[in-house]
């Protein structure tokens, strides 16, 4: 998922949407376990390859866009302290959030 992530910055919505999708399979396949689920989540905001597409991706619109849903699920979960992560990734996360949020606020 990591290196579809990655090279999802790259492609057009279409693509990205059915990497994003990856994401919601997942958590559709373990919803009922939630302690797995939240583990694989905390490891994936901890994943360098992850905060390194985030980072670079906080300027592009489009990506953040399509990527919006997974970003939302990942913050509320780290809000709700449902994750084990650091609060660097914590802050970047709630970075993207703002840099979807902000232009539709203002």
């Amino acid at each position: 998922f990591l290196q579809a992530w990655k090279a999802a910055i790259a492609r057009d919505a279409q693509v990205r949407a059915g990497v994003f999708e990856q994401w919601q399979f997942f958590e559709m396949e373990y919803s009922y376990d939630t302690q797995v689920l939240f583990h694989c989540a905390g490891k994936l905001c901890e994943a360098p390859l992850f905060s390194e597409t985030l980072d670079s991706a906080m300027h592009n619109w489009d990506f953040l866009r399509d990527a919006c849903g997974i970003i939302f699920r990942l913050h509320g979960m780290l809000v709700d302290r449902e994750l084990k992560t650091g609060d660097a990734h914590r802050r970047r996360v709630a970075e993207a959030v703002e840099a979807i949020l902000g232009p539709l606020e203002g």
